[in-house]
């Protein structure tokens, strides 16, 4: 019995052992053949697609640069540089890796006020997973932020030049007349003023210029600054100052004259094209007829105005003519001496001798002048060439001042003798 169990454990045993030897045979026969296929993967991928390093540029953009804008910032940095990538791969995925891959961009978002000084460089990329990104310059941008401000300015009219005599600007306007600015605080504040330049010298009527705005800053320089130019429609008005004529037309009522003939306004401020103007020295109004009249007459007429003509100031084209009409004065208070009567066509064979020393006269005239008539003022004439001895009532040619004539005739008696 006993030796059946010592022979069945010796077998039992044998089997044991020879499992084990087995198995770790196997195992590093296993461990073997791994060994070999990474060592085998690790020569081939060293040998055949080593790892490489590469360097790229692109263009750095900008990413909600309008967010600026809706906060009134004005972003003063512009020269914006492009981005190097630096990569690392196997040189098989790094050939294949382009600028496309990337996109390098600062967002605006990311400003917080205008103290911000910078912005960090971000990275998005796009197919390149087995690629690895080392770093990349610049990491951070420098910027320069300030607030924006907008400004109005109104546009002033600088004349230079002087325009013809007689000639005169009675009006202009500009259109524009106001200019507004919007840029950074600092530029703004710099603005002093706004100007446009006219020359009046060769302007002779109503003109239309187009004129390039002048922008000048606090020390009185230019600011030559882009987009600000402006130019602005400059309306000149030209008048001049011209007489109204009155026109009166027919005569009084007899023994009746005109005394003075006025017009109100005498004088008219008119405007109009240089064609125009060069052509109209004075306007006249249109006729009143006093004929007949034994009384004044005051009544308005029409100005009678030219093709593009018009007046200044919105004056209606009306005068009034006043027309002062006098009743003729007579008067008898004025006599003709004998000394102021001159004798012509004497014959020396005969003396003359007029009988009256003074002769009445009957005259007619306005009555300013007679009234300021003086008989130093009258003389006559007497034609004795065809007297004979004896005594003559002769006609007497009077001469009076221009205005007064005199009504009656004037009959002398002279005494024709003939010398001894």
């Amino acid at each position: 019995m006993s030796k059946v169990i010592t022979g069945d454990k010796n077998e039992n045993g044998e089997k044991s052992i020879l499992s084990r030897i087995i198995s770790s045979f196997l195992f590093r026969l296993f461990f073997a053949l791994l060994l070999a296929v990474v060592v085998w993967l690790t020569i081939n991928t060293t040998s055949i697609n080593p790892p490489a390093q590469k360097t790229i540029s692109t263009t750095l953009n900008l990413l909600n640069r309008g967010v600026l804008d809706s906060r009134n910032i004005e972003l003063r940095t512009e020269a914006f540089r492009q981005v190097n990538i630096y990569l690392i791969g196997r040189q098989e995925e790094i050939d294949r890796i382009t600028p496309g891959d990337f996109e390098a961009f600062i967002d605006f978002n990311n400003v917080l006020s205008v103290e911000d000084t910078s912005l960090d460089v971000e990275l998005r990329t796009m197919g390149s997973e087995n690629v690895t990104v080392l770093r990349i310059e610049p990491a951070t941008v420098p910027i320069m932020l300030e607030m924006r401000k907008t400004k109005i300015m109104d546009i002033n009219i600088q004349f230079t030049g002087e325009l013809a005599d007689g000639l005169i600007l009675t009006n202009f306007s500009r259109f524009p007349a106001t200019k507004s600015f919007t840029a950074r605080e600092s530029l703004i504040d710099q603005i002093d003023r706004v100007e446009v330049e006219v020359d009046l010298s060769g302007i002779s009527g109503n003109t239309i210029l187009h004129q390039q705005s002048r922008i000048f800053n606090n020390e009185d320089r230019l600011m030559n600054q882009v987009g600000w130019e402006q130019v602005v429609d400059i309306s000149l008005e030209i008048s001049k100052d011209v007489p109204v004529i009155p026109n009166v037309t027919g005569s009084p009522a007899e023994d009746h004259y005109v005394r003075y003939v006025t017009i109100s306004p005498e004088v008219v401020r008119i405007n109009g094209t240089k064609e125009a103007l060069e052509q109209v020295d004075s306007l006249y109004a249109d006729s009143l007829d006093i004929g007949f009249s034994r009384q004044s007459i005051a009544m308005e007429r029409s100005i009678l105005m030219p093709n593009n003509i018009k007046l200044t100031s919105n004056m209606l084209p009306r005068a009034l003519i006043d027309v002062t009409i006098f009743k003729y004065l007579y008067t008898q208070d004025i006599t003709l001496s004998k000394a102021r009567i001159e004798l012509i066509n004497i014959n020396d064979q005969y003396r003359y001798e007029i009988m009256e020393s003074e002769i009445p006269l009957l005259l007619k005239g306005r009555v300013d002048d007679i009234n300021n008539l003086d008989s130093s003022q009258i003389s006559a004439v007497i034609d004795v060439g065809r007297l004979a001895s004896g005594t003559h009532a002769v006609s007497t040619i009077v001469t009076l001042p221009e205005g007064i004539v005199n009504v009656n005739d004037v009959l002398v008696n002279v005494i024709v003798a003939r010398n001894q």
